[in-house]
């Protein structure tokens, strides 16, 4: 009597168990959660300051631009309180002199340097003269 053996049938699917197909999901909902998690951890939730694009521009030229623009929207011969409450709200800390105000601000730089912006406001009868603006970036 001659053994006789079953021809194997024709299978559907992938071919993998169901228990390893499980196991496969699970490792990949895991590496998606992780990947997920990262991400919204490393997120920056701070807004940008309306001081970077004047930083980017170098201690010359951003203090130059910052002149420049502060000038053009409030031009000598304004009252001071509108443009102290603008500077406050950039972030300086803004305190008056014998002649006029002094507004200050300072953030972190690159290299745990710090970034300096100093705004000097010349007054004549309660009315802004002058406008100085310096930036400077260094060692903290």
């Amino acid at each position: 009597m001659a053994r006789q053996t079953a021809e194997p049938s024709a299978t559907t699917g992938l071919g993998l168990q169901r228990e390893t197909l499980v196991r496969g999901g699970l490792v990949g909902l895991l590496l998606v959660l992780a990947v997920g998690g990262i991400a919204w951890l490393g997120a920056d939730p701070a807004p940008p300051s309306p001081l970077e694009g004047y930083r980017r521009m170098g201690p010359a030229a951003g203090g130059a631009a910052l002149q420049r623009d502060l000038l053009r929207e409030f031009p000598p011969g304004t009252p001071p309180a509108p443009l102290v409450r603008r500077l406050e709200g950039m972030g300086f800390a803004c305190l008056p002199a014998s002649e006029g105000w002094r507004c200050t601000h300072a953030a972190p730089g690159e290299d745990r340097r710090v970034w300096r912006a100093e705004l000097v406001l010349g007054l004549e009868d309660g009315a802004l003269a002058r406008l100085e603006a310096r930036m400077a970036e260094g060692a903290p």
